[in-house]
């Protein structure tokens, strides 16, 4: 074996928001870890240094670090798209088929049934449901406990200020005991998802709040603006 298929090669993943995306994601994260476990079955030293995401791609994150080996991964990363698949007669129009998900996802998101107090809703779904799918799929345990540092990021809704989450100590970000609340953080998207609360104020995620600086902070940090839009 050469000197150059003995090195060491350490592979960071960042995985963008969006429920299509997200989708992508889970086949491209399948294709990876499996190509990974085919190069460490050839002798070949690889690891997966860091894995960061930010609202879909948090879940997806949080199924890939949050499981015992690479098979192990794949296999909470398709059950939990198996879950979150909504199915619908095949003689529905596409438009119909497209919208049923406006009236909530199994195991993601359910209507606000308070439509009484609509005039005063910051948010449209309750996305609790979300919570305990999230404690079926990861194993919280074996991903705080876990090599592979993972990274999620969320922005305080009242101080504009970007918030990550890591299971280890990252620059200056002090490690935090990850729970499924903190995974509901980053894809809590205003207004359509309640955020939840933190010590000092609610939590959400937006836009623009994808994860680089949390896996790298030697980059420079830098605060987000408050969007009105998540002024709850």
């Amino acid at each position: 074996m050469s000197a150059s298929s003995n090195k060491l090669v350490e592979v960071g993943v960042v995985l963008q928001g969006g429920g299509a995306l997200g989708a992508y994601e889970c086949g491209a994260l399948n294709a990876l870890l499996e190509l990974m476990d085919e190069f460490a079955e050839q002798g070949r030293r690889i690891a997966l240094k860091v894995v960061t995401g930010v609202s879909i791609g948090s879940i997806n994150a949080a199924c890939v670090v949050g499981a015992k080996s690479n098979v192990d991964a794949r296999a909470r990363l398709n059950a939990l798209w198996d879950d979150l698949t909504l199915e619908t007669p095949p003689f529905w129009t596409h438009a119909a088929q497209r919208d049923l998900a406006y009236f909530g996802l199994p195991g993601f998101y359910v209507p606000r049934p308070d439509f009484w107090t609509a005039p005063t809703w910051t948010y449209v779904y309750d996305t609790r449901p979300l919570l305990v799918t999230l404690g079926r799929h990861v194993d919280f345990a074996a991903l705080n406990a876990s090599p592979t540092a993972f990274a999620v990021t969320a922005v305080e809704v009242v101080t504009g200020a970007l918030r990550a989450f890591v299971n280890q100590p990252l620059g200056k970000v002090s490690a935090t005991k990850i729970e499924p609340r903190h995974v509901l953080a980053s894809g809590s998207l205003p207004p359509d998802f309640r955020g939840p609360r933190s010590r000092a104020c609610r939590i959400g995620t937006a836009a623009s709040s994808t994860t680089p600086r949390s896996a790298w902070p030697s980059t420079r940090s830098a605060r987000m603006p408050r969007s009105t839009a998540c002024s709850w």
